[in-house]
């Protein structure tokens, strides 16, 4: 019996050695390495005392003993504390671990308000199984950072808007305890408020408390009066450590009914024609109870506009009721449009309430086409017609202006000659292109007239870009041939016909029996 107590003992003290030696030499060896030390679960985040958060340890397992159990054991600094209360934050991890495992521990910890921002290590102990006779505690440091993180805060500076085209400025503030920076503003847009497309973007550093502000051009429709308008801002920023964040942030603001603007503005002529230089003259008038002064206005065209002139003025002071000329001149180019405008951009300071404003005027002016319609050829046929026969004119005309002739018509003015229509009284020639020669066909009969030459008015009526219509008229002159009556005619044997309808030959003739019968009347007094 002794001697089996004695062999047991000796087979535990050899096994307890085995085990001890196994230990001692694994614990030289490197068991887990960290990979990496991260706030958040799927991605890392940023994190601010006062804040609970996941903290994520990755580690990959070296050893080549596979492992069925493991217990992790965080050892917290002060300030830290486990989800549950404690400074030490324990998971346990059961599947099974082999060499080149990685495993992602996720510790759920409050950080104190208390806690400054800076970097931070921590024992991780670890507990496991070798076999069943041989446990191992194997501890690694864990290093983590408490940076902080920005918090973006937008508002109006604006405590309202107003009806009309108006300035919204958008302040943007860092409420966070750490900075951000790669700034941008992608999109700032209102279903209620017509907002002008902008973008920002900034590269520097905006630090805790920072500030900066972003003017936006708006325009509140008449009908938002009395209501709410809202506006969203969004963007993206990074924080300390490179952590991207993304913002849309809403604000709202009352609408007030707008003051009338103390600017008046008028521009004259209203009308200018296309393809030549006009002068134009803008008349600022202050219609407002307050004085004016720093008066800066330019003139930027839109649409077929080109300026040749001057397009910023400057005026130093206009008083209540009074009104200022300016003068510049403009070009219409050959274009389609009916109209165009000129944007005026006036700044100014009001004297009396010491504020200064900006004020955007669309003034517009039509722009009418420059028609010149010219006779470049006329032919009659025949070219002396004969008293109730037919005949045709053939107008050839050219349109040398700038502008399209729309639905054309040729009308001759008949009034007062002998003559009719022969067909049509008018004639649909359609557009007249520019520079191109259009013909027209006029056909006429000749009435019964003792006229030898007349001229005829043919009138050229047509609409202009604006449909408006205008008149050229152009005179055609025709010569009138006439039969003449014959005193004897020669028949198919060969003998001859003299006509008697010229007047000199019926002159001829009168003088020669005038000559004739004084003779015989002298001649009869002789006897």
């Amino acid at each position: 019996m002794r001697n089996k107590i004695l062999s047991l003992t000796i087979i535990l003290i050899i096994l307890f050695s085995f085990s001890a030696f196994s230990s001692q030499c694994e614990e030289k060896e490197v068991h887990f390495r960290v990979l990496k030390v991260y706030w958040g679960v799927d991605q890392p985040v940023e994190v601010s005392p006062g804040e609970t958060a996941q903290l994520t340890v990755i580690l990959r397992y070296e050893m080549s003993k596979s492992l069925n159990n493991l217990k992790a054991a965080l050892s917290l600094p002060r300030g830290f504390e486990a989800i549950g209360g404690g400074n030490e934050s324990v998971v346990v991890y059961t599947k099974t671990i082999v060499k080149g495992s990685i495993l992602e521990l996720q510790f759920p910890l409050f950080i104190g308000s208390n806690v400054t921002l800076g970097s931070y290590t921590a024992n991780l102990t670890l507990e496991y199984f070798i076999s069943e006779y041989a446990i191992l505690n194997s501890t690694v440091t864990v290093e983590f950072e408490v940076t902080g993180k920005p918090a973006i805060v937008i508002r109006a500076l604006n405590d309202s808007l107003r009806q009309g085209e108006q300035r919204v400025l958008i302040l943007i503030l860092n409420e966070g305890d750490a900075s951000m920076h790669s700034l941008r503003i992608t999109r700032i847009h209102s279903s209620t408020v017509s907002i002008e497309p902008m973008s920002y973007e900034s590269t520097g550093d905006l630090k805790p408390g920072g500030n900066l502000t972003l003017p936006v051009r708006s325009f509140v429709p008449a009908s938002l009066s009395g209501k709410i308008a809202s506006l969203t801002v969004e963007g993206s920023y990074l924080g300390p450590t490179n952590v991207a964040y993304s913002f849309s942030k809403t604000i709202q603001l009352p609408v007030k009914p707008s003051n009338p603007a103390p600017l008046r503005l008028t521009i004259s002529p209203r009308e200018l024609t296309i393809g030549r230089r006009s002068g134009i003259s803008v008349r600022l008038e202050n219609t407002g109870g307050h004085s004016l002064s720093e008066i800066k206005m330019s003139l930027s065209p839109t649409g077929a506009l080109e300026i040749f002139g001057s397009a910023s003025f400057y005026i130093g002071r206009l008083p209540p009721g009074e009104a200022r000329l300016i003068e510049t001149e403009v070009y219409v180019p050959s274009v389609a449009s009916q109209t165009a405008s000129l944007m005026a951009t006036v700044t100014y300071l009001d004297d009396d309430l010491w504020i200064s404003r900006s004020e955007t005027h669309k003034l517009s002016v039509l722009l009418r086409g420059f028609i010149d319609i010219s006779l470049t050829d006329t032919a009659v046929i025949p070219s002396a017609p004969t008293p109730g026969s037919p005949f045709s004119i053939t107008m050839t005309i050219t349109n040398i202006g700038t502008s399209t002739a729309y639905a054309a018509y040729a009308i001759p003015d008949l009034e007062g000659l002998p003559l009719k229509p022969f067909g049509p009284r008018s004639v649909y020639v359609g557009n007249i292109e520019t520079n191109l020669p259009t013909t027209i066909t006029i056909n006429l009969q000749l009435e019964n007239t003792t006229q030898r030459r007349m001229v005829l008015p043919v009138i050229i009526r047509y609409l202009d870009n604006l449909r408006t219509s205008h008149n050229v008229t152009f005179n055609i002159p025709i010569n009138v041939a006439h039969l003449r009556k014959s005193e004897t005619q020669v028949p198919k044997s060969g003998k001859t016909s003299v006509s008697i309808e010229d007047p000199l030959l019926l002159g001829v003739i009168a003088i020669i029996i005038a000559v004739v019968a004084v003779i015989v009347i002298v001649l009869k007094r002789g006897r």
